[in-house]
C-alpha cells in the first residue's frame, strides 16, 4: 500500500498541465480600500508589495475575509497572485491597475 502511495504521488507530480504555469505568489499588504469612483475603474484594494510597488487591486469574486472590504482590518499581510487589467472602455491602461488571481493571509 506505501508502494502504491508512493507510485500515485510521483504520477500526479509528473502529470500534464493543461493550464499554464500561473506567476509565483508575492507578498503585499492591502492598506486601504478605495470605494468605487463614477468612471468605474479605480476602485479596490490599495496594495503595498514587498518591493514598494504600490498597485490598486480589484477586489471581484475574492474568499473571505477578503469579499468584504468593509469587515476587513488594515493593514492586512497577505501572500497574492495578479495581472495587470486590460484598458477598458472607460478605463484606460495603466500598469497600477490588477486584477487579484489568488489572496490568502500570511
Amino acid at each position: 500500500m506505501k508502494r502504491f502511495t508512493i507510485l500515485l504521488s510521483v504520477a500526479c507530480l509528473l502529470s500534464c498541465h493543461k493550464t499554464p504555469v500561473e506567476p509565483q505568489e508575492i507578498k503585499a499588504t492591502i492598506i486601504g480600500y478605495r470605494p468605487p469612483p463614477y468612471t468605474g475603474c479605480r476602485e479596490g484594494y490599495e496594495l503595498k508589495t514587498e518591493t514598494g510597488q504600490l498597485l490598486l487591486g480589484s477586489s471581484f469574486d475574492l474568499p473571505a475575509p477578503y469579499d468584504n472590504a468593509g469587515k476587513l482590518a488594515y493593514p492586512a499581510l497577505v501572500w497574492i497572485r495578479y495581472k495587470v487589467r486590460e484598458a477598458g472602455p472607460t478605463c484606460s491602461y495603466a500598469s497600477d491597475l490588477v486584477n487579484i488571481l489568488s489572496i490568502r493571509a500570511q
